[in-house]
């Protein structure tokens, strides 16, 4: 999993170019989900 702060510039790193994309999208979906869950749950509260 990816951290949901990680820089861009580590992301960058990390990855080739082919997988950049899809660790980015992997990063924000994670985010969302979680705080959806978060929001439905009130655990963010």
């Amino acid at each position: 999993m990816t951290k949901a702060n990680m820089p861009v510039i580590e992301l960058l790193q990390q990855h080739d170019e082919g997988d950049f994309l899809r660790a980015v999208t992997e990063a924000v979906l994670q985010t969302l989900m979680e705080h959806d869950v978060e929001g439905r749950i009130g655990a963010g509260l």
